[in-house]
């Protein structure tokens, strides 16, 4: 064979081979214009017609599917009808779901062969054909209307990653993607605005926010009072029977008053602390939610508000003897879920309940529960649950005093209610006041019935830490402790040793006495100059030099420096005022309060 048939024989030979690397390849996509601008749903007019939206989503890392049904009721409000119709009411999500496939329009065709779908991520996600490991993989999203005949249905998938040509408008909103429509083999590009609105994901739907929901926003400053319950030391039986209050007057010092447990002389609120907790509730985040059994939305909240035992809760109706399954079904999933604790006959809430009443009548109570253990059988994850109610207290509100009658209003046989109600009708500033104060029952009464109607029949679970900060167990210490702390004065003395508390002093007890005697005698009087008779009577030379003062302290430091009784008497007094002899660790001492 001469050189140049072996030319022509190896220069065939490439030939062959490079056609036969390009057959093996992908083919390219077949890009046309044709259609550009089109709408891909033509008849997609209006955006009011949608009555349900479906979205579908494959995670082929984990292979799982998911998927979110939100529907229209007919009050208009919208419900994750795939989550037992719970309030889909986070407004932002609702408006570009509802939108998303709103006006789309058609830039190019890409392909036209199924066997390239992968390549631009629309397969179809269907759960009997899409399994663990499948790629390409788009999201589906379906809008239904009322009659639920199908609106437009796309199946979204991998984004463009460089805009090309005509394509690109710099100045539009949204990305381009690939897309097709169900059932069509055609995948075309197409601009679409808020793909983040696709998700299956409960919490992208709904307000997270426990209390900041329809309307009622919470804030500290708006609290009047927060209770807790069933959260101290149990009882001797283990009944939980303590319970304690916090009121707060932002206009008063300080503004926290407690009531519930006795304080020594020398406590105080933990301002701080309480302001602390009073925070923690506008910032709780829900994780899930899982319906409860009815019986669970029909408890009074009144009773929920007041009462440990359970049974207090429960409506008459329920009480009857063609109700007993239903009540049991509704104590068997609160007891599962950790909400109920029994001792005895007595059912009552296991971890307590806490009480939030705010300034404009409004009063939520929440009750908790935990669940260590996921029951897939029943829906209920593993986690920390709580459930949430809200009415209406109308004594949070001050209702206007009637005006005080003139004369002798209370005449033998005279009706004293005929002549208040006369008065008052009869005084404008009054009925002004009255007026306000019906529109604030009104107003509140409308807002404790919307904050209800979100939070009823729901089992709420919440964060671990959201959780411990609402139940105060983010720390060991006991509970008093935790809102109780020993309050700080500033005094000055007078100190008169003798020689059975310091061997330097010469003086008897007795002359101690009589000498603090005389001191106090003229500490009382009217121009007197403590301060002088600090240098003239005083054996503390530490403090001496500085009028007597000993600076701030607190019961603790008191109690070991000059004794337990004396660290009392010193609480016991008002600033500028002067205490009586009191015996001490090193003498008899006389305190003047200054702070």
């Amino acid at each position: 064979m001469n050189e140049e048939t072996k030319t022509g024989l190896f220069a065939g030979v490439a030939v062959l081979l490079l056609v036969a690397a390009i057959l093996s390849q992908p083919s390219a996509p077949v890009q046309n214009t044709d259609g550009a601008g089109e709408l891909l749903f033509e008849k997609f007019e209006d955006v009011s017609r949608v009555a349900k939206i479906e979205m579908a989503v494959f995670n082929s890392d984990s292979g799982k599917h998911s998927r979110i049904e939100v529907e229209r009721s007919q009050d208009g409000a919208w419900r994750i009808t795939s989550k037992d119709g719970y309030p889909a009411d986070l407004d932002s999500q609702l408006r570009n779901a509802t939108t998303l496939l709103f006006d789309l329009k058609k830039l190019r065709v890409e392909t036209q062969e199924r066997k390239q779908h992968e390549d631009f991520g629309v397969v179809e996600p269907k759960e009997d054909e899409v399994k663990s490991g499948d790629e390409g993989v788009g999201r589906l999203v379906k809008y239904l209307d009322e009659d639920g005949e199908e609106i437009a249905a796309l199946i979204i998938g991998n984004k463009v990653e460089k805009e090309q040509d005509s394509m690109t408008a710099a100045a539009e909103p949204g990305e381009i993607f690939y897309a097709r429509l169900p059932g069509n083999d055609s995948v075309v590009s197409t601009r679409i605005e808020h793909d983040s609105a696709i998700t299956t994901d409960f919490t992208d739907w709904i307000e997270t926010s426990l209390l900041n929901r329809a309307g009622f926003s919470y804030s500290a400053p708006s609290l009047k009072q927060v209770g807790l319950a069933g959260l101290l030391p149990r009882g001797t039986d283990g009944f939980p029977t303590n319970s304690f209050y916090f009121t707060q007057d932002s206009d008063a010092t300080p503004k926290w008053v407690g009531k519930g447990f006795a304080f020594e002389n020398y406590e105080e609120i933990d301002v701080s602390n309480v302001d602390m907790l009073a925070g923690v509730f506008g910032n709780v985040k829900i994780l899930n939610a899982v319906k409860g059994s009815p019986e669970l939305a029909k408890l009074k909240v009144d009773q929920l508000a007041t009462n440990e035992l359970v049974p207090s809760a429960l409506p008459e109706e329920l009480l009857k003897n063609e109700s007993i399954e239903s009540v049991e079904t509704f104590l068997g999933v609160m007891g599962d879920n950790g909400f109920l604790g029994q001792l005895g006959r007595r059912l009552f809430w296991l971890n307590g309940r806490t009480v939030l009443s705010m300034n404009d009548g409004v009063e939520v109570v929440l009750h908790f529960g935990e669940r260590s253990r996921a029951d897939e059988e029943s829906g209920f994850p593993a986690g920390k649950y709580l459930t949430a109610r809200a009415h209406f207290n109308k004594t949070l509100l001050k209702e206007p005093e009637a005006p005080a009658l003139e004369g002798n209003g209370t005449k033998p046989g005279s009706n004293l209610d005929k002549l208040k109600r006369a008065a008052a009708q009869n005084n404008p500033e009054y009925q002004e006041a009255v007026e306000e104060y019906e529109k604030k029952v009104a107003a509140g009464e409308r807002q404790a019935v919307a904050l209800d109607g979100r939070l009823k029949g729901w089992l709420f679970i919440v964060s671990d830490s959201d959780y411990n900060k609402m139940r105060l167990l983010e720390t060991n210490e006991p509970l008093r402790d935790q809102f109780v702390k020993n309050r700080t004065i500033t005094a000055s003395q007078i100190l008169v040793g003798h020689m059975e508390a310091n061997a330097e002093i010469k003086r008897t007890k007795a002359e101690a006495m009589t000498r603090a005697g005389e001191a106090l005698a003229k500490a009382k009087a009217a121009d007197a100059n403590f301060t002088a008779l600090v240098t003239e009577y005083s054996d503390d030379n530490a403090t001496k030099a500085k009028g007597g003062d000993i600076g701030s302290f607190d019961y603790p430091r008191i109690a070991q420096s000059h004794g337990p009784g004396l660290a009392t008497a010193a609480f016991d007094l008002e600033v500028n005022a002067t205490s009586p002899v009191l015996e001490g660790n090193q003498g008899f001492y006389i305190l003047r309060r200054t702070k």
